[in-house]
Parts: structure tokens; sequence; C-alpha cells
């Protein structure tokens, strides 16, 4: 996304009252991954989104150690485990069930969204971040490989909830003038 789309979303979500946390780059439209076992490391700018930026672990920290209820913070934070599969489950649920049927059309949602959650997080109380795709985001790759989340997930007992879309979330208001709000579908 270019610096002046970066400005226009800061803007929304600062009217909006969100506590934002950014930084304006010169990148095109990606989720930038910190990856050491990625060989194919680019730019972030012509190529490739494994380009040695964190946006995963940036977004968690922000979010995270600035709710006191999160009980996350500097003291306990882990870094990413690369071993998330031996450390949860992700798999597949029935988004049906969260869109009113009247509503599903519109909205675009693919028949499955997935849900990450560690082992632990069965036995006590876990955070839960829930993670938009970006436009055309694959149900395979975006929790898995497309995002950096997993990994943090797995090392903090954070439950991700990954729903999707056909193509692109509204951006726009063909779901109904609140779309851009909290009463939005």
């Amino acid at each position: 996304m270019g610096q002046n789309q970066q400005n226009a979303s800061k803007q929304f979500y600062e009217a909006l009252g969100a506590n934002l946390s950014s930084e304006i780059k010169p990148w095109r439209h990606v989720f930038a991954i910190d990856d050491p076992r990625q060989s194919m490391q680019g730019d972030c700018i012509t190529s490739s989104h494994f380009c040695g930026w964190d946006t995963a672990g940036r977004i968690l920290i922000h979010l995270l150690w600035n709710l006191p209820s999160s009980g996350l913070d500097r003291g306990n934070w882990q870094g990413k485990a690369w071993d998330w599969e031996n450390r949860g489950v992700l798999k597949p649920f029935d988004q049906h069930e969260f869109v009113t049927e009247k509503n599903w059309t519109k909205t675009e949602f693919t028949d499955k969204g997935a849900v990450y959650y560690p082992y632990a997080c069965l036995q006590f109380q876990c955070n839960v971040h829930i993670s938009l795709h970006g436009c055309f985001g694959s149900t395979d790759y975006w929790p898995k490989e497309g995002t950096g989340l997993i990994h943090y997930a797995a090392s903090n007992n954070i439950i991700l909830l990954f729903p999707f879309v056909k193509e692109c979330y509204d951006t726009k208001g063909k779901t109904g003038p609140n779309f851009a709000t909290k009463k939005g579908i």
C-alpha cells in the first residue's frame, strides 16, 4: 500500500479512536515477515514479504502489552515458536453460524474460517487475536505462513481466529452504512 493510502488508513483509525502505533514505510502491499528460515529474503518494496520486518510481533506487542488484562508484558513475552504445530491445533470452522443467511451473500464469507489454539488454552484462559487477511488471502497460506502470528500465538498462549471472505473485506459500504463500525456485518 502506498504512503498516501497508509496515511489515509492511519487517519481513519485515529478518527475512530484507535490506539495506534504506526510507521509509514515505502513498501508495496505486504504483511512483512521476519523469518530466518526463508532463503528468499526480499526488500518489501519490489519483492518478497519475507524482508526482515516483524509485523506480527509489533502488532501483538502493541495490542497486548497495552492491555492490562492480557497478562502479557516485557517480563513474560516469548519469541516465536517455530514448532507451533507441536504446541497447538490449527483447524477449520464453519462460518455460517456467525452470519445471518440474509447477510451471507453481501459479506462474501467463505464456508470455512480457521482457528489456532495452543494446547495450554484447553486448561488456562488465553487471549484471542482476530486476524483479517488481505485481499485474496488463502485459507491454507494466511494462518500458517502469511503473517508469522501463529509462531507468537504458540509461545504466548494466544488463540488466533482467521475469518475468511472470497476476495476483500468490505471497505466501501456494500454491506451497509455500518461497514466500518462495530455494528457492521
